[in-house]
């Protein structure tokens, strides 16, 4: 024992053994072995999980001509270094994206609000991120949105 837990062991004593209570035997105090291993910051950055969506949550929704349509991606990653990524709407880029991860292990990616999506051509669009770095054999998977001709219609969020 090192001589401050001798002297907190004494002055516990000397508290109880006043009081009229059984002496105290000092326990002795035991080690643990504490292992420290990397986080999920340390390495190469390697991409675990990718989930696309919609501002309304879903992986499909229905908006009217020239409205507005907002999308995000969150991706669950380990260890750390450059993100690169691309928007893509049936296979054309609407946005390039590019960020280094230093921290944590998710990453929110919103599409910038300058972009719009593209909500001019009525019909049913595919919309995807293509990552290409890191490189990932992750399938990465694609909402549908579909632009109504009419540009006063309310948006829906299931698509038949």
């Amino acid at each position: 024992m090192k001589i401050n837990q001798w002297a907190v062991w004494i002055l516990i004593l000397g508290v109880v053994g006043g009081t009229g209570c059984s002496p105290l035997a000092p326990i002795p105090v035991q080690s643990e072995t504490v292992h420290f291993s990397g986080g999920s910051t340390t390495g190469p950055l390697t991409i675990r999980r990718v989930e696309l969506r919609f501002s309304n949550g879903q992986a499909e929704t229905i908006v009217p001509r020239n409205g507005k349509l907002s999308t995000q991606a969150i991706i669950q990653f380990n260890g750390n270094g450059l993100f690169r990524a691309s928007w893509l709407v049936d296979d054309r880029v609407v946005e390039a994206v590019s960020t280094t991860v230093t921290f944590g292990n998710t990453l929110t990616v919103d599409m910038a609000p300058p972009t719009r999506l593209p909500t001019f051509e009525p019909g049913q669009h595919r919309l995807t991120l293509r990552i290409e770095q890191p490189v990932s054999s992750l399938t990465i998977p694609t909402l549908i949105f579909m632009v109504t001709a009419d540009e006063n219609s309310e948006g829906k969020t299931q698509i038949k």
